[in-house]
């Protein structure tokens, strides 16, 4: 974390990025060292280099460039180097909202092509368990496999995902996350102990998200009826149900009034720095750690570089629009901490 002081009398800022990043496995399918930052043309790929190490540089480098020029912000203008975001944020942005470190304004620099974030989905991660008999791979007649009493399970959930993709819908997230407002994922599946057993156990991970309006109870009917009914045409699954287990990120929908005052002056300074009335208010399918300010009574946003592939093979990032990103952060910087502004001590 680090601080600039300005006058209190002034409204203050918070640029923030997470530092942690997902797993690039299975690496043979990069075409690109992940872990080189290759440049080529315009992009810089590696894993992170989207999301979003590329973010943090941008809000650094905002702050620093109008320090080396002599134009100091009004106001305090806090930079946020966060961990755990792609697993929650409770130990990265959160804590730091918990323990004090709150300003009139907050950005997360997430890859989100140079628009305006205001939304994204609730999510929610399960896991499901399954068991069966074991037994010796030469007496496969004397054991039940798991892995197979898993499929129905997982042909429901796809089933589910395909109906919830179609009717579910939300304007943000439709313009946002490439016209899909919900999704439901399978994650992980793992599944016994040794080829020459039958396999007595199998899990399954998934997450899933759902849009303002659902609540995580509804959310967590729907998943456990789902699997719940599907098992009913087994037998052995109706003697021995499956376990059903919620665990990790858990968050309703984040929704930031687009019409606020801090969302609007964002997005003037973004539409002027960028000389295009193309920037959009938009919603997104991910997470993101502007959602915590609503706890504490303040607004939020995302916005920052293009790139692909986040979570992918060969994710990179366009160096332009790291500039761009910047440029913008550092003209919202000067303007919103111009003015005063106070927020109630209570």
């Amino acid at each position: 974390m680090g601080i600039y002081h300005g006058d209190s009398d002034k409204r203050s800022l918070t640029l923030e990025g997470h530092v942690d990043v997902v797993s690039a496995e299975p690496t043979e399918f990069w075409t690109k060292d992940p872990y080189a930052a290759i440049i080529e043309g315009n992009r810089l790929y590696g894993r992170g280099s989207m999301d979003m190490k590329s973010g943090l540089l941008a809000n650094w480098f905002a702050l620093k460039a109008l320090l080396d020029l002599g134009l100091k912000p009004a106001g305090t203008v806090q930079l946020h180097s966060t961990i755990e975001e792609e697993s929650g944020g409770a130990g990265g942005a959160l804590t730091c909202l918990e323990e004090g470190y709150v300003t009139d304004g907050f950005v997360t620099t997430e890859p989100h092509s140079l628009n305006v974030t205001v939304s994204h989905t609730g999510v929610m991660y399960f896991r499901v368990s399954v068991y069966g008999k074991t037994a010796h791979a030469s007496r496969t007649q004397d054991g039940v496999n798991a892995i197979g009493k898993m499929y129905p399970i997982y042909h429901a959930l796809q089933q589910l995902e395909e109906t919830r993709a179609e009717d579910v819908q939300f304007e943000l997230y439709q313009r946002g996350s490439d016209k899909q407002s919900v999704n439901l994922n399978i994650g992980t599946f793992q599944a016994g102990d040794w080829a020459s057993n039958v396999a007595g156990k199998a899990t399954i991970e998934c997450r899933i998200g759902f849009i303002p309006g659902e609540t995580r109870e509804q959310i967590r009917d729907l998943v456990e009826k789902t699997i719940l009914d599907t098992v009913q045409d087994d037998e052995w699954l109706r003697k021995h149900p499956p376990q059903i287990e919620w665990y990790g990120w858990t968050t309703e929908a984040w929704y930031q009034d687009p019409n606020d005052d801090y969302v609007q002056e964002f997005l003037q300074t973004a539409k002027d720095v960028l000389d295009t009335n193309d920037v959009q208010i938009i919603g997104r399918t991910g997470g993101n750690d502007a959602r915590f300010t609503q706890y504490y009574d303040r607004p939020g946003i995302g916005f920052g570089p293009i790139g692909s592939g986040a979570h992918s093979p060969d994710e990179y990032v366009e160096i332009d629009s790291v500039l761009k990103t910047a440029n913008v952060l550092a003209n919202h910087i000067l303007e919103w901490t111009a003015k005063d502004f106070k927020h109630d001590s209570n």
